[in-house]
């Protein structure tokens, strides 16, 4: 699939569903930190956007969830992802929290996208008293 179908595919979803690109993380605080805390280190080995190249996370942010990195996981329409698993990210969140569908047994899920070019990356995970986590989409991402 080429890039601008994809983005089509997303902005259906998206606008069918009456979300926005607009930041609507309901922890604004978290995203906040772990954005500056990324900015802090530009200019040095991270991952990146394979379409805009701006900056999303580093290699040391890469974290396992239920005992690996790497997880290949399929939506209900039967397209598969293949993922990394970060508790940093510099993304954009652009829906509500959900838990139907889940990939990470108890976690909510909510799309993310490139803060620079708006490209699907993949989905911010979160469940009380534990840890966000980032579930990234390998092949749109290139690491400098």
């Amino acid at each position: 699939m080429n890039l601008c179908k994809a983005m089509s595919l997303l902005d259906a979803i998206l606008i069918s569903k009456g979300y926005s690109f607009e930041q609507s993380d309901p922890d604004a605080r978290y995203v906040s930190k772990k954005s500056h805390d990324l900015l802090d280190s530009v200019g040095k080995e991270g991952l990146y956007c394979k379409h805009c190249q701006q900056l999303i996370t580093h290699p040391s942010s890469a974290i396992e969830v239920n005992g690996t990195h790497h997880h290949v996981f399929a939506n209900p329409e039967g397209i598969s992802f293949e993922i990394g698993v970060y508790d940093q990210a510099e993304c954009l969140i652009v829906s509500p929290a959900m838990l139907e569908h889940t990939w990470f047994a108890g976690y909510t899920w909510q799309i993310v996208i490139c803060g620079g070019c708006h490209l699907h990356l993949g989905w911010k995970y979160s469940k009380p008293g534990s840890p966000a986590f980032y579930g990234l989409i390998v092949d749109r991402l290139v690491n400098k």
